[in-house]
């Protein structure tokens, strides 16, 4: 469906641009109307039609991202905001102690497997847990999370670099950002 609504709307956009600039043969003294008449009797239908061909696919194009992504969602809504919380803190404690024991390889997998697979999971959530929480509320959690991201991202991106002194301060920082994330889901949800 995404395809063939991608297909639609490109015909659509092709069908309006070449007949929206389509300039009819009028009378030297023509009024704005009679234009507007003289180039709907020959690229008015068209146009219409690329619009109409325009709207259905975007339609289909956004109602095939929409079933995608539900589908992506029940997997992370069958835990609660404050489960998923729970699981972050579990994860981060676990690669801390891997990251005591040097297992470096490990560490790398965890922090791999958190920031792509396991955080994503409650920013599906999202709209759900601002109803609960309040706007003042969730734009605080959210920046909780947020500064945990870019931690756990920050701990990743000095894995990668191999610079592992960076690692340990970094996982601990979003360590303390979860920490507070939780103590306002928890008073709030």
């Amino acid at each position: 469906m995404g395809k063939l609504g991608f297909v639609l709307f490109s015909i659509g956009i092709f069908l309006t641009a070449a007949y929206a600039s389509f300039v009819p043969v009028v009378d030297e003294g023509a009024t704005g109307i009679a234009r507007i008449s003289a180039w709907f009797e020959v690229g008015g239908i068209p146009f219409l039609i690329g619009l109409v061909l325009m709207l259905v696919g975007a339609v289909l194009a956004r109602r095939d991202k929409k079933s995608a992504s539900t589908a992506n969602k029940t997997k992370g809504q069958q835990r609660s905001p404050l489960e998923l919380l729970a699981d972050y803190e579990n994860s981060f404690s676990t690669l801390l102690e891997k990251l005591q024991k040097d297992e470096q390889g490990k560490v790398k997998v965890g922090l791999e497997d958190l920031v792509e697979e396991k955080l994503p999971l409650i920013w599906e959530q999202r709209e759900a847990i601002l109803t609960k929480m309040g706007l003042e509320n969730f734009a605080e959690f959210a920046g909780s999370l947020s500064s945990m991201e870019r931690n756990a991202a920050r701990a990743w991106s000095a894995i990668i670099d191999d610079v592992w002194n960076e690692v340990e301060p970094s996982l601990a920082r979003a360590s303390d950002s979860l920490s507070r994330a939780k103590e306002l889901a928890e008073s709030t949800l």
